[in-house]
């Protein structure tokens, strides 16, 4: 059973964690006091049952911040709100699964993911990642009449790189023929380091085959626990009917003091200083990898996102696994996710996936000193 899948280990405590953001900036004055404005006088609808797609503002809201942010030109009405992009995906495997449905997932990929997707009774098809992003002729060859595809194209899971516009239309031509649905995890694009914002499968549709994800918690707030799932209207009412008979509807209290976070500029004022930020802390995790761990550790591409992946040389990958080097990673108080932890099937390449979004650059060097000589023992 997946419920008893005990290989995976995440900490959240950790600084290397790839899925915490910073919080120490956190405007949480405004947020307080957007908060309190809320509940002062709260309208009659936050008060009561709240729609099953969202606080009505909210979804307007996040629709105009995805065209300003992600250039992702949607309505109010192809936006639903959820418990997080966690949320957002349950949703989906729960309308569009049935047990034994076929899905490809990327090889190596993000975990999490998989377990939404076992829980609906699919059956798994790990499709392979190079440099170009998912191996759509791959999958094609494993699973032609795969139900689902769910990828991270703008910023794949480790391996960071970017699915190409090929590749990108390749899916897609795949998903309208076979009348498959595509999952579209845009997990951390509003932290893109490089200039130029490619361009979502979303935006390239013309099908109504992409179901677009993401979340407001990594921007935030971890325990925020509010998402999007942006689709075609048809889409989004099923979806609505659905959800509604499922857990009724996304936690109300916070989405009117959210809709007045975005509104009044507060989120793309905040999303400017981590950017700033989490490029500074890129650039010391980099330097120290150069400084301390280059004989040991190979970067993969880095384009965005609040982590970085590094593979084994072939000299470290004779010393010992991801997995030992991970364990001594825990032991020094840095624990650190080893990438084999990411595949389905048996891994191809050994390497550690290290996050940055908690780590301040001035403990990059100190730290990862530290596990080199620990590796080196």
């Amino acid at each position: 059973s997946f419920l008893l899948e005990s290989r995976y280990e995440s900490d959240s405590a950790s600084p290397f964690s790839t899925g915490t953001p910073d919080i120490e900036g956190f405007p949480f004055e405004t947020w307080a006091r957007l908060l309190r404005q809320s509940w002062r006088r709260p309208p009659r609808g936050a008060c009561i049952d709240m729609p099953a797609l969202g606080w009505g503002p909210l979804r307007e809201a996040t629709s105009e911040f995805l065209g300003a942010v992600r250039g992702l030109l949607c309505a109010p009405e192809e936006v639903a709100i959820t418990p997080a992009s966690s949320g957002a995906l349950d949703l989906c495997c729960r309308m569009l699964l049935d047990p034994g449905d076929e899905v490809w997932v990327e090889e190596p990929g993000f975990i999490e993911a998989r377990w939404s997707l076992k829980a609906a009774g699919a059956r798994l098809v790990p499709v392979p990642v190079d440099e170009k992003g998912l191996v759509v002729a791959e999958g094609i060859r494993r699973a032609p009449h795969a139900k689902l595809a769910v990828v991270t194209p703008s910023n794949q899971f480790p391996l960071g790189v970017a699915m190409s516009l090929e590749r990108r239309l390749e899916l897609l031509d795949w998903a309208a023929r076979q009348g498959a649905w595509i999952i579209e995890d845009d997990y951390n694009s509003e932290f893109r380091h490089r200039a130029g914002m490619l361009a979502s499968l979303r935006s390239l549709d013309r099908q109504g085959r992409v179901l677009y994800l993401g979340t407001f918690s990594k921007v935030m707030l971890p325990s925020l626990r509010i998402g999007y799932l942006v689709a075609d209207r048809r889409v989004i009412d099923a979806f609505g009917r659905g959800r509604a008979r499922i857990d009724v509807h996304t936690a109300g209290t916070v989405q009117p003091a959210l809709t007045a976070f975005l509104r009044e500029g507060h989120m793309l004022r905040h999303l400017r200083r981590l950017r700033a930020l989490y490029a500074q802390r890129q650039r010391a995790v980099l330097l120290a990898l150069d400084a301390v761990l280059a004989e040991e550790l190979e970067l993969c591409p880095i384009s965005a996102g609040l982590h970085l992946t590094a593979l084994f040389t072939p000299a470290m990958a004779g010393r010992m696994t991801d997995r030992e080097a991970s364990e001594r990673s825990r032991r020094i108080g840095s624990y650190i996710q080893p990438l084999s932890q990411c595949y389905l099937g048996s891994p191809e390449r050994q390497g550690l996936v290290l996050g940055y979004g908690s780590l301040p650059a001035g403990e990059a060097l100190p730290r990862l000193s530290v596990l080199a000589r620990e590796l080196r023992l």
